[in-house]
């Protein structure tokens, strides 16, 4: 696999870089395939910004987290999400600026026609689903379903774990999947062996990795994306006892290493 395990990095560590891919946009590079160009990256869109029928021949995903973008005349606010297939042609414009999450994958479809239309959802009026996993349900997780493929079974979804005050939760156990998981905190934070994840952690992690245990106090709310099939977990049959205070041990490719210009800063915005 061309692309490297990540685990983790907090965006706010990594340089604003010009955006080669969108002219006039800078960009966060979380993680890039090398072999098939796919690449996540936090992008950065000024103020005035605009351009006039894109099209690309791959599909892009975005999550607004900061800002409002309009495209195709539709506005995306922050928590919006969207699907722009490829081959799709739009205009994208933003009057105040705003922060992204993009997405850029190989399209599943054999022809662009399949996915004709573009797909928005405002995620702030979406409900939240409860989890049927009874190793998490006494975290109190919701789930918002984002998007399903229809050919690979490929997910995004929205996650949270929502701990009473002055509370904290455990899952002691050890968690497999047999497909690629990908993640962006979105708010709050989450401890696992290689530290505690804040608000704009990313980690890309290849199939079948053992991770865990995973701990919640408070409140944490994750942007996930699973590639290469149906998500599944697979549970240990023996549980792990959490460790609250884990130092940060980062799973990085060099490049990423030579980026981060200061691993212990937690604060920087996006």
């Amino acid at each position: 696999m061309s692309r490297p395990h990540i685990e983790f990095i907090q965006a706010q560590v990594l340089p604003w870089e010009p955006n080669s891919w969108r002219e006039g946009t800078q960009a966060k590079i979380l993680s890039h395939d090398q072999e098939t160009g796919a690449l996540s990256s936090l992008v950065a869109y000024p103020s005035l910004w605009q351009a006039d029928q894109i099209k690309t021949t791959v599909d892009e995903e975005i999550y607004v987290l900061d800002g409002e973008l309009k495209i195709n005349g539709d506005s995306f606010k922050s928590g919006c999400y969207g699907f722009l297939p490829a081959g799709f042609c739009r205009s994208i414009s933003t009057e105040a600026g705003a922060v992204v999450l993009s997405f850029l994958e190989l399209s599943s479809s054999d022809s662009p026609d399949e996915y004709p239309h573009m797909l928005r959802l405002d995620t702030h009026d979406m409900p939240w689903s409860d989890a049927t996993d009874p190793n998490v349900i006494q975290a109190r997780v919701g789930l918002k379903e984002l998007r399903v493929d229809p050919r690979t079974s490929e997910r995004t979804w929205i996650l949270k774990m929502d701990v009473e005050d002055g509370e904290r939760f455990a899952i002691n156990g050890i968690e497999r999947h047999p497909v690629v998981e990908e993640l962006f905190i979105l708010e709050g934070d989450i401890t696992m062996a290689t530290g505690r994840l804040r608000q704009g952690a990313y980690f890309w992690r290849p199939p079948m990795i053992p991770h865990g245990p995973t701990a919640v106090e408070g409140r944490f709310v994750g942007f996930f994306r699973c590639r290469g099939g149906a998500f599944e977990t697979f549970w240990s049959d023996f549980d792990t006892q959490v460790i609250w205070d884990h130092k940060y041990k980062p799973i990085l490719p060099k490049a990423i290493r030579e980026k981060a210009f200061d691993a212990d800063e937690q604060t920087r915005k996006y």
